[in-house]
């Protein structure tokens, strides 16, 4: 059996040809994952033993599933995803169902659940195995993120390989660094970026983007030994942003926190017309939403009315 450290700079090696030589097979799929994102899970998902797994985040049209699964029909491959954004017909999970069967894997099942549940659950769908490729491609947010990394954690095989997509979000690259320094067991490996999102790129920049990392990617391993030097993806000092979050969540209506948002980001340069259509699109949601629903409080809603006043956790008695 290899030692976590061999598998450590396999893997490097094999970052270096998919880099090169991109994907070992293109299974001729569409999604919103980059070429050489897939290249990198389809060389990490052969180092994999017949005791891990393939779990991954996000599943969307399938894309990485099965070009991962396919290329290891020996390895289970699990995909994690209830299916309740980018999916305005309902159709995606009956899509990659139907791929699932058209490619023959009985090694990939879906599990249609939120993300955080599915985490919660998994240990009856892994079936005694580890996970030895993780792929996150799910919420992007900060916590999801964390949350992301903190709950698979105990699922992790000891030589565990991470791949973490769309990294060149500022918010990412802190999850993952703060994961990073409070887990010292485990380390970066490789990232890779974009000049800029691909729906701010154009022409070849664009194509390039495509045909590599898309939204930048992170390759975190489990690093037990020790063998690599701590390395951390850079992030913006500045925590404005994050300390916005309390000031954010207490407010009445905040879950439309980013609609009002938009309107700052047309507000200088002064763009009225962009302006006057996202006011209005404000308004038209907030209007929409329960009376029920809506926080009593202007500015700052605890959410602490029915939380109880004296609750003491007791210690278990073990006859």
């Amino acid at each position: 059996m290899n030692h976590p450290e061999s598998r450590i700079n396999e893997l490097a090696t094999r970052i270096v040809q998919a880099e090169k030589n991109g994907m070992i097979k293109d299974a001729g799929l569409e999604g919103a994952t980059g070429k050489k994102v897939i290249a990198i899970l389809q060389h990490a998902i052969q180092l994999l033993e017949n005791d891990e797994c393939y779990v991954e985040i996000g599943v969307y049209r399938g894309l990485s599933l099965i070009s991962t699964s396919v290329v290891a029909p020996h390895i289970t491959a699990l995909g994690i995803d209830n299916f309740a954004q980018f999916d305005k017909n309902n159709s995606n999970k009956t899509f990659v169902e139907n791929l699932i069967r058209q490619h023959q894997l009985h090694n990939t099942q879906l599990i249609n659940m939120d993300f955080e549940d599915g985490l919660n659950s998994l240990e009856k769908f892994l079936n005694g195995k580890k996970i030895g490729l993780y792929f996150i491609d799910g919420p992007h947010d900060y916590r999801s993120q964390l949350i992301c990394l903190l709950f698979a954690k105990k699922f992790l095989s000891e030589k565990a390989i991470i791949v973490i997509d769309n990294c060149n979000y500022n918010h990412v690259r802190q999850a993952n660094q703060d994961f990073l320094k409070a887990n010292s067991e485990f380390k970066l490996l490789f990232e890779g970026y974009t000049k800029a999102h691909p729906a701010n790129l154009k022409g070849k920049a664009l194509q390039e983007a495509w045909d590599s990392w898309l939204d930048g990617v992170n390759v975190l391993v489990k690093d037990p030994k020790n063998e690599l030097p701590a390395m951390y993806p850079p992030t913006i000092r500045d925590r404005s942003l994050f300390f916005a979050d309390h000031r954010i969540h207490p407010m009445r209506n905040s879950i439309f926190a980013w609609r009002a948002a938009k309107l700052a980001a047309v507000l200088k340069p002064f763009q009225p017309i962009m302006f006057v259509a996202y006011l209005l699109r404000l308004i038209i949601e907030v209007r929409k939403r329960k009376k029920s629903d809506i926080e009593p409080y202007p500015y700052i809603n605890s959410l602490a009315k029915d939380l109880p006043y004296f609750n003491l956790n007791k210690p278990q008695i073990h006859s």
